[in-house]
């Protein structure tokens, strides 16, 4: 099948929609009915703006949600994807991700993150994810408000290229405006 091929070539292993049914994204990957998660109320948007697929936006899970999947060791990247469905303000839905044990995402506001809209997309991702018990947890932390999870991507971290040259950067490391001498 083409599409496990291209999904296998993009190092995904694992891929689900969250409260939802199987569902192909523009991209190509395979998002399978709902696996791994628990926990929290499932709920649904009618309508999802700023995403080529908002299908995967449009079911999600709010409250104590928990993500546990079992993954061979290694070192993955972890994509989670969002979309708020309350007309709320920034600061009023507010949590941490844990991948592992580890705080890997502070204060994430999924309003505020995606300038200020609601029932806007917004993905996410965590990198490096190092598996060594051969499962994947997440866990949601709220600081303000129920967390909530639209989708997960799990993808295995692939090695660096040793020929890709660095041809540009900007660590933004300075005090006000960007730097003119860099940027227009």
């Amino acid at each position: 099948d083409g599409m496990a091929a291209q999904q296998q070539s993009q190092g995904v292993v694992w891929a689900t929609n969250v409260a939802g049914s199987t569902y192909q994204s523009s991209d190509g990957i395979t998002y399978s009915a709902e696996t791994g998660i628990a926990g929290g109320e499932i709920g649904s948007i009618e309508t999802i703006k700023g995403s080529q697929d908002p299908t995967l936006y449009q079911n999600y899970r709010v409250g104590d949600i928990r993500v546990d999947h079992t993954l061979p060791n290694g070192i993955y990247d972890v994509i989670l994807h969002f979309a708020e469905p309350d007309d709320i303000r920034g600061g009023e839905r507010v949590f941490d991700v844990l991948v592992n044990g580890e705080r890997r995402i502070e204060d994430l506001d999924v309003m505020a993150w995606r300038d200020g809209k609601v029932i806007s997309a917004l993905t996410v991702a965590t990198a490096a994810v190092p598996v060594t018990d051969g499962k994947l947890e997440v866990r949601f932390e709220p600081k303000q408000g129920e967390p909530i999870l639209s989708a997960v991507v799990v993808r295995e971290r692939q090695a660096r290229d040793a020929s890709w040259k660095l041809k540009w950067s900007d660590e933004f490391d300075y005090e006000g405006v960007p730097d003119p001498a860099k940027w227009t």
